[in-house]
């Protein structure tokens, strides 16, 4: 099958039916919490319509009354087989309004959402899409990070987060109040960054006497990490906040790996130790190429409590780039270092923690997804846009590193042009519905660059 002699809905058809063929399945499973027989809109469709909000980037829910319009729908039933829409809805007028999608999003138990990256990610796993992508041939690297992606001058609701930012004239405190999530993201040295879990950062009132924070939130993503993946080799990536006796202690009980950011002042004792016991035996420099060198250098078994924990050092310098200061990286590892992985859990794995920023929450706030911007007045129908989000971020990520689909975004010249050529394709051009029963009932195989 040759994509080049696609529309870009096929793409889009070919990758959610390549990569999810079980998608139907997790869909029907959604409980509706509406009164049965009373709904002009299943399920599936309301559904789809936030996650399309998403894939096609429309920036606000606003927009799925002025951007979905009638030539929308026509493809949007052609490819209903592929969504697991029941075909009852091909008697549909028109796509559902966002009134109505938020209206059922705040009844809707967000945590039925929060599963599906989840599922897409362990079919990506059990298929083996990602197996390349693990650190020294074994572990998948989780990041763990969080990020502000709500912000007000006033309480958004009861769950609402705050700061002091300043004193007005008579001295009465002014607050920002905020919403916070973590975010556990599978993440690849080739760009990808999948969400796995979500853990909103929040209060349970606006009374609590302590706030809600990230590593509150961390400890109970923790758990549910455990019990949905307890058999997965995993090398989680942490930033500086991490490197604490409950965050060693709780790795090692569920024996995963780690490579935490490490600061000066985080394990003061740890940090010294480390500076004292570097040798040259623990030295190694790498010329990757005639511009670029890396050194290495590492301590093992630094004894803190009742734990010993192991230090690795890289340092990169780009003499081509003059400008460019020399960018020192340091990390307390849980694998014993050594010259033949250094360089790997260095440039493989603790660097990699980046994505989660980069391609993870820089993405999804720049990149037309509007991650900052409220999509709803209503926490919970916030969060369900949020779990939306993720799920049509996965799919965008890979069509964008899909190798058959890379050339021809290269070809529409951005990102950003491929995503509006994927909506006036929707609009301008009809799918073809032998291409439907096609990937419906034939095997085909998509593959994802490791560049």
């Amino acid at each position: 099958m040759n994509n080049s002699n696609l529309n870009k809905v096929e793409l889009l058809a070919k990758t959610i039916r390549g990569f999810f063929p079980q998608f139907d399945v997790w869909i029907k499973k959604i409980k509706d919490p509406r009164m049965v027989n009373k709904n002009t809109y299943h399920i599936t469709t309301m559904f789809w319509v936030s996650v399309f909000m998403f894939i096609l980037k429309l920036g606000s829910s606003r927009n799925i009354n002025f951007r979905l319009k009638e030539n929308f729908l026509n493809n949007f039933k052609n490819i209903f087989p592929i969504l697991g829409i029941i075909q009852e809805q091909n008697e549909i007028e028109r796509i559902p309004d966002y009134g109505t999608v938020i209206d059922l999003l705040i009844q809707f138990d967000e945590n039925q959402l929060e599963k599906i990256p989840r599922k897409m990610v362990r079919k990506l796993i059990k298929s083996r899409f990602l197996e390349k992508y693990r650190l020294l041939g074994k572990y998948y690297l989780i990041a763990i990070d969080a990020t502000q992606y709500l912000k007000f001058h006033e309480p958004h609701c009861e769950n609402c987060l705050r700061k002091k930012i300043k004193n007005d004239k008579h001295g009465n405190p002014i607050y920002q109040y905020y919403h916070y999530v973590l975010s556990a993201k599978l993440v690849t040295h080739s760009g990808l960054a999948f969400t796995i879990m979500t853990e909103f950062v929040e209060n349970e009132s606006m009374d609590v006497e302590k706030q809600d924070c990230e590593l509150k939130a961390y400890y109970r993503l923790a758990k549910r990490l455990k019990r949905e993946f307890k058999k997965l080799n995993i090398c989680l990536l942490f930033d500086s906040l991490y490197p604490n006796q409950n965050v060693f202690n709780l790795c090692k009980k569920n024996h995963w790996q780690y490579l935490i950011y490490f600061k000066e002042g985080a394990i003061p004792t740890a940090y010294q130790e480390y500076t004292e016991s570097i040798d040259d035996k623990n030295r190694w420099v790498d010329y990757v190429n005639k511009w670029i060198k890396r050194e290495y250098h590492w301590v093992n078994g630094i004894e803190h409590n009742d734990l010993k924990l192991n230090v690795l050092y890289c340092h990169e310098d780009n003499i081509k780039i003059k400008k460019k200061k020399p960018h020192p990286f340091l990390w307390i590892s849980s694998f014993i270092i050594n010259k033949k992985i250094c360089h790997e859990l260095a440039n493989k794995g603790g660097r990699l923690r980046s994505k989660i920023e980069n391609q993870g929450f820089n993405s999804q706030k720049n990149e037309g997804y509007n991650l900052e911007h409220a999509y709803s007045k209503n926490n919970n129908a916030e969060k369900c846009f949020y779990h939306s989000m993720q799920i049509a971020h996965i799919i965008n990520q890979l069509m964008q590193h899909n190798l058959e689909i890379k050339q021809i975004i290269k070809e529409c010249g951005s990102f950003v042009n491929f995503y509006l050529e994927l909506w006036m394709d929707f609009l301008k051009k009809i799918i073809d519905p032998h291409f439907i029963h096609n990937i419906m009932h034939n095997s085909f195989q998509n593959r994802l660059d490791s560049s």
